[in-house]
């Protein structure tokens, strides 16, 4: 037998013991899991990662009316069992804001693009004419692209919502004096849009903006 069948047998047994290995850690962590948080356990994650992005949802659009009030725990597994009951006891309502949640963070990576233009150049009409960005990061949580409305000191990015229906004209966007004056950086519209509006001289991301503005502004 050659040193070079040799090392290759030597090298095989390696790799269906280092695959061996793996799956034994994979296992036992999985079991781990089950036996620490019951069978359920993936399904519990699942559903507080909606319901948590529900509730950020809502608190982006000022809607934190709409979710259930939780009753004030001092522990953390008494506030997420809380919150887990909740969504469980109206998932729709909570998928809901989830959606409007992932629609503010879509936005947000389009506003962050759009900074990297400064003031005042002209921005594009539309985030598919950002072909530096992945196509699935140029659309909102319902498949739409976001319409841009621009002027040398501010951006929106509009989201026609769960509602709109294509084509969208995005040349007929009109953003209020309401929404231009306002310290919310975040806005849902009485038909529906989601609208973000971006400072184009701050040095800040977008999603950092928004958050900041919920800070300073009341509900």
């Amino acid at each position: 037998m050659t040193k070079w069948r040799i090392l290759g047998r030597v090298l095989g047994v390696i790799v269906i013991c280092t695959g061996l290995f793996y799956l034994w850690i994979d296992y036992s962590f999985r079991r781990s899991f089950r036996v620490a948080f019951g069978p359920q356990f993936s399904a519990d994650i699942h559903d507080l990662s909606v319901a948590f992005k529900g509730q950020m949802g809502a608190l982006y659009l000022g809607k934190q009316s709409d979710l259930p009030t939780l009753v004030d725990s001092r522990t953390f597994p008494d506030k997420t069992k809380q919150l887990l009951a909740a969504y469980r006891s109206n998932p729709e309502r909570y998928i809901k804001y989830a959606k409007f949640t992932d629609t503010v963070v879509s936005a947000s990576q389009v506003g962050d693009e759009l900074l990297k233009t400064p003031p005042p150049a002209r921005l594009p009409r539309t985030s598919d004419e950002l072909s530096s960005m992945r196509s699935d990061l140029r659309r909102d949580s319902w498949g739409h692209p976001f319409c841009i409305v621009s002027t040398d000191k501010l951006a929106f990015v509009v989201s026609f919502g769960p509602d709109a229906h294509a084509p969208f004209a995005c040349y007929t966007l009109h953003i209020d004096n309401e929404i231009r004056k306002s310290e919310r950086r975040i806005f849902q519209t009485p038909s529906g849009e989601v609208v973000l509006k971006i400072d184009r001289s701050a040095a800040t991301p977008s999603l950092s903006q928004v958050l900041s503005s919920l800070h300073s502004s009341p509900d």
